[in-house]
């Protein structure tokens, strides 16, 4: 009797992850370009002019009576582009994704698109939900010209939201950090004044997590040059005070004037510097915050935070319970219930998560209807806990109403709906029905294959899923041939020390076993187990799967 051996599967579940604080390590990068195209006439000028000085309330006034006399859909498509980055000025992030998305939906496919694409993601990344942004980028990419030096712009927000996603794996930041770097200044000079510089922001962020901590400061400083507001140089103070380096660090706060700068930033500092007390008196000052945005900001935005500062900031459970009351009454009250949703499910606390995201999908039903793209995230977000939680109906039911909304929002090709697909599969399998969920994995890799070709990472994902369904299935040929090629694709992409391939290594030892070819299967074990043990650490659940799997193939061979 063959001894059952544990798959690592590469799960694609979307939970929106957030985090507890926001830090001041590097500045907010929301990208809001604008369709240049349609950009030349008068109305449309005195409109990006007022949002660039932040005179929001009358570029909305400007922008609706805009939309109310267009008469062509290219002008349709610019109205809401422009809606959609002021309502995320705004922090009405609700609204915005619904007025990108009706940008899409009147542009009839138009070359451009991929402008209102790269503010979904950015806007997606900004709040939590990586895999999502990622699907904008990719498809943005797809949409621009191949000789367009920002695709590596677009190529390094997908490897930054792709760290987040694989929880610090840096084997795409190098590979792209390496590709943009020459090219930054043509980067640059290619975005629109209301981006400049974030190029480099965007760059000494990647910079920070490889470790280049100089190149990562002299970018910063290449940022912050020109801006000359507190924040600005706030944030550049935290930087360096991070890094270790107090005395530059202390040098640059005395040109801050602590009344003007972001009370947030403020909180790092102090924090930074030990003194919660300090940390504490700054957020508490959101509770009487007219505005209220910024203190939001403390629960879901991760994008400006160093990743091992990110650890250590889901571990405060007091910057959680200061702001938690606010919930109720804030315009984003579904957004940040959802963040607060996937907070406890980080924390194990599946119950509580799932209270926070029926709230948030009660929230946007009722204000929004069927109909929003939100609505099918927080569905999928309770299928992915209630599977989590091991009640695979129930799932199931969430998962297939997200993947319906879906359908009617972006149609059948669409990224987002391959990973529906996906995550179908997955909670079938769990169920054991591994027809069904080969069915639905094969429409995921289907899909993909459509918009991204071979050498996309969400093709060898597929690949794995369907090849641990087909083993489980006891078909073993068939899910070492899927195993094979999902291992191969990620070695070409990552190289051979990926935790990504680390996993397929594992998959495919595991059906090697169970077929009998145990030599084989022990090379790859090893091969996997070598490299899980440096990126986790020996503690981590998949380095313990990994050694078992090992010494179990070592057991059973002759």
């Amino acid at each position: 009797m063959k001894t059952e051996f544990h798959s690592i599967r590469k799960n694609l579940n979307r939970i929106i992850f957030c985090v507890l604080i926001v830090s001041g390590f590097f500045l907010l990068n929301l990208i809001f370009e604008q369709k240049v195209s349609a950009a030349g006439k008068t109305r449309e000028s005195v409109i990006v002019s007022l949002k660039a000085q932040g005179k929001l309330k009358k570029a909305m006034e400007l922008i609706d009576e805009y939309i109310n006399n267009c008469s062509m859909n290219v002008t349709y498509s610019w109205g809401y582009n422009e809606k959609g980055c002021i309502f995320t000025l705004m922090g009405e992030y609700t609204k915005a994704i619904y007025a990108f998305q009706e940008s899409l939906r009147y542009s009839d496919g138009a070359s451009d698109d991929f402008i209102t694409l790269l503010n979904m993601g950015s806007l997606q990344h900004s709040l939590g939900d990586y895999a999502d942004a990622i699907s904008y980028y990719d498809e943005a990419i797809i949409r621009m010209d191949k000789d367009d030096p920002r695709r590596y712009w677009l190529k390094m927000h997908v490897a930054w939201s792709g760290f987040y996603l694989s929880r610090g794996d840096t084997m795409a930041l190098k590979q792209v950090y390496k590709e943009a770097k020459p090219v930054l200044y043509e980067i640059e000079r290619h975005l629109n004044t209301f981006n400049k510089g974030k190029a480099y922001a965007l760059a000494s962020r990647i910079a920070y997590q490889l470790g280049k901590y100089d190149k990562a400061i002299k970018l910063s400083k290449k940022y912050a040059k020109g801006k000359n507001s507190d924040s600005a140089m706030l944030s550049l103070a935290n930087n360096l005070l991070y890094l270790k380096n107090e005395a530059e660090a202390n040098e640059v706060f005395n040109y801050v004037d602590a009344k003007s700068a972001d009370k947030e930033l403020l909180a790092l500092w102090y924090w930074l510097k030990g003194d919660e007390q300090q940390a504490r008196i700054n957020l508490e000052g959101y509770a009487n915050d007219v505005e209220r945005e910024k203190a939001w900001r403390l629960i879901r935005n991760d994008e400006i935070l160093p990743y091992d500062m990110w650890k250590e900031a889901r571990k405060q459970k007091w910057f959680v319970e200061l702001i938690g009351p606010l919930i109720t009454d804030h315009p984003n009250a579904s957004t940040y219930r959802n963040n607060l949703g996937a907070a406890w499910n980080g924390k194990g606390n599946y119950d509580k998560a799932i209270e926070y995201f029926e709230k948030a999908l009660q929230s946007d039903l009722e204000n929004f209807g069927e109909d929003h793209p939100n609505v099918a995230t927080y569905r999928n977000n309770l299928g992915a806990t209630w599977k989590t939680k091991g009640k695979y109906d129930k799932a199931i039911e969430y998962y297939e109403m997200a993947l319906k909304s879906d359908l009617n929002n972006f149609g059948a090709n669409h990224p987002k709906v391959a990973t529906r697909w996906n995550n179908l599969g997955d909670a079938w399998r769990a169920k054991g029905k591994y027809d069904k969920a080969i069915e639905y994995y094969e429409k995921a890799l289907e899909s993909d294959l459509n918009n991204f070709g071979e050498d996309h990472p969400n093709i060898a994902a597929y690949r794995n899923n369907l090849g641990v369904a087909w083993n489980a299935k006891g078909e073993y040929d068939k899910a070492i041939e899927y195993l094979e090629k999902a291992l191969m694709s990620d070695i070409k992409t990552f190289g051979e020390k990926h935790s990504n391939v680390a996993t397929y290594r594992n998959n495919l030892g595991a059906a090697l076993n169970a077929k009998g070819e145990y030599d084989k299967a022990i090379e790859h074990l090893e091969k996997a187990l070598s490299v899980i043990q440096v990126r986790l650490g020996n503690d981590h659940p998949d380095t313990k799967t990994l050694k078992t799997n090992l010494r179990l193939a070592k057991e059973e061979k002759p």
